[in-house]
């Protein structure tokens, strides 16, 4: 990776290509630079009708709330992904390498929720819980507590957490 930045657009190129494996192909070497640019042209990866692909560009999403380098609202947009994903943890088929396989479920989407959410979507998380991991649910605690005033409709989510069936979250 001589001249990474370089590298962006013609990966970026491959993520229109009509066969999956050179979709992927693009997807992956957005995924390797580890570039915020390289991130950012990956997003778009959550759209294709190729898990494989949606599960990277949710990385690239995941990469750029938590270094909050996202703008735009994407609570909304992560639900929508969300809605596509399988409740349950599903292994992907392997694409191009025998080595590199993924797993998806909808927590991958709705764990980000609590990072992303405006003081209106705080409400519509109690709906949400059912789909969070153990991590996520923490995560939703630890997000809460962070903030310097609690968001409406917390104190409603914490009492729902607190029968939680993992520890991880209760404590």
């Amino acid at each position: 990776f001589e001249d990474a930045p370089r590298a962006i657009p013609m990966a970026e190129a491959l993520l229109d290509h009509p066969k999956a494996e050179m979709r992927f192909a693009g997807g992956w070497l957005l995924h390797l630079l580890n570039l915020d640019t390289a991130y950012e042209k990956l997003r778009r990866a959550v759209d294709d009708e190729d898990l494989r692909l949606v599960n990277l560009g949710l990385s690239s999403y995941s990469i750029l709330i938590q270094t909050k380098k996202i703008a735009e609202p994407t609570y909304d947009k992560l639900l929508e992904i969300g809605a596509r994903l399988p409740v349950k943890t599903t292994k992907l088929r392997r694409l191009l390498w025998p080595w590199l396989e993924f797993s998806i479920s909808r927590a991958e989407a709705t764990d980000l929720l609590p990072r992303v959410a405006a003081d209106e979507d705080w409400p519509r998380l109690v709906d949400r819980l059912p789909d969070l991991s153990a991590s996520g649910r923490q995560n939703l605690v630890t997000t809460i507590r962070e903030r310097k005033t609690p968001p409406p409709g917390s104190r409603e989510l914490l009492l729902k957490l607190t029968g939680d069936r993992s520890s991880y979250v209760r404590d």
